[in-house]
């Protein structure tokens, strides 16, 4: 990906913004190999909750199915429950699939561009709105351009709310994509807190979202 120009954190959280210096980082020396490759990914909708089976493989854990659970928890956003998180063989990968689509009546994400939400949470003492904003901002920019200088995404907007500093991202690529912005964000010094997330989309106007980063989350996701 090159060089880009980032700025760097000196001190404690976010509120010191005003002590940033700007120096070249080199993408290529930050590790995202714990970042996981999706295999395969497959949803159900039972009522008002989406059910998901997704495949990934890492060079530290291998490959492993993950299932979770996604609701409407209240007006703060969607809950996600991790229901399982056991070791995979390749194998099985096909075999599975056609077994998930035919008897339960699964289906896959969208092969066409994908909505991936980037949301930094901010702690309390990390210096107020403002300085969430200006972070935020820095932080969407260099996304951007290293999304669209790999030629596999852009962004597509970006806002502050309840749920922390929030940008949109579309891209062709989830993989690489979260490989990306992972790099980014560790750019930053901001990788554990943030979570990338990616809209399911199972109707145009169907705006609940899975976590896929960090890996096997469960907890809240406000998406305002």
């Amino acid at each position: 990906m090159g060089y880009r120009s980032v700025a760097v954190i000196i001190g404690f959280g976010l509120g010191t913004l005003a002590s940033c210096i700007s120096r070249k980082v080199d993408d290529s020396e930050i590790d995202t190999s714990d970042v996981p490759t999706e295999r395969f990914c497959m949803y159900q909708k039972v009522g008002d909750t989406v059910r998901v089976k997704r495949v990934v493989t890492d060079k530290f854990a291998g490959s492993r199915l993950l299932s979770y659970a996604i609701w409407d928890a209240d007006k703060r956003g969607t809950q996600q429950r991790i229901l399982e998180n056991q070791p995979f063989a390749d194998m099985q990968l096909d075999s599975v699939r056609q077994m998930l689509t035919k008897q339960q009546k699964y289906w896959q994400p969208s092969e066409k561009a994908q909505e991936l939400f980037v949301q930094i949470r901010p702690a309390p003492d990390d210096g107020g709105d403002l300085a969430v904003l200006t972070l935020r901002q820095e932080v969407e920019d260099d996304i951007d351009a290293a999304l669209t200088a790999a030629g596999i995404g852009h962004w597509t907007a970006g806002d502050l709310g309840p749920g922390g500093g929030n940008m949109l991202f579309s891209t062709t690529n989830t993989t690489q994509a979260q490989h990306i912005i992972v790099a980014v964000l560790r750019a930053y010094h901001i990788g554990q807190k943030t979570v990338i997330a990616r809209r399911i989309m199972n109707a145009p106007n169907d705006w609940t979202y899975e976590v896929l980063y960090p890996i096997a989350y469960s907890g809240l996701f406000n998406s305002m």
